[in-house]
């Protein structure tokens, strides 16, 4: 879903030597939720205020899912006594999060290894006070 914001070399290098290994310590300690219907349709990870990881397959999008990962994330979050939730966003998801109550406090880049391919990201934050879960 990220095609428009960025170019291949760019989305190569950012799931260059992704596979499932990473995410086992996040499921040992249950900071990870899977939606699946036939099969796996999306996953959230967090870690301490942050939200690591939303993804949502192609398929997937604009039917909810997202939303129901980032309330579950969001929830165990604020259950943790944060006032404030945290993540770094594509370029494509800008908005989604914008829709849910975040808003962009600087921007970054993700890079990996020695690579010199970048890919530009924003830096939100949302308040957790007084909400209830994704509105």
């Amino acid at each position: 879903m990220c095609r428009q914001e960025y170019s291949a070399a760019q989305l190569a290098m950012w799931l260059d030597g992704r596979d499932p290994s990473i995410y086992l310590d996040a499921i040992q300690k249950e900071l990870i939720w899977v939606a699946e219907g036939n099969r796996i349709v999306g996953f959230v990870e967090i870690d301490g205020f942050e939200v690591t990881k939303l993804f949502v397959a192609e398929d997937g999008s604009f039917r909810g899912v997202g939303k129901q990962l980032l309330q579950a994330a969001l929830k165990r979050i604020a259950a943790s006594g944060a006032t404030k939730a945290y993540l770094e966003a594509t370029l494509t998801a800008v908005k989604f999060y914008e829709k849910y109550g975040f808003r962009a406090v600087g921007q970054g880049v993700f890079t990996r290894g020695n690579s010199a391919v970048q890919l530009e990201i924003v830096k939100m934050e949302l308040d957790l006070e007084g909400r209830g879960s994704c509105q």
